[in-house]
């Protein structure tokens, strides 16, 4: 089964913090899993950003709005 300890204290970015390992599992302790359906949208642009999301499986789209065309 994935670790969410064991990628938080493996991944260089949060070692460079020195993060103690104690906070980071209380932290772990918080998050929730979410299973997102094929083609489910998790976010659209413009939406307040109040989540965190890491990919354990699969993959991801990214769609951004082409700055030239306006939208009516």
């Amino acid at each position: 089964m994935f670790s969410l300890m064991e990628f938080f204290m493996s991944a260089s970015c949060f070692k460079e913090l020195d993060i103690k390992e104690q906070d980071l599992f209380k932290v772990v302790q918080k998050m929730e899993y979410k299973k997102c359906l094929a083609k489910e949208t998790i976010f659209s642009i413009g939406e307040e950003g109040d989540n965190f999301y890491i990919l354990v499986h699969g993959r991801v789209q990214l769609f951004l709005p082409n700055p030239e065309i306006q939208a009516v």
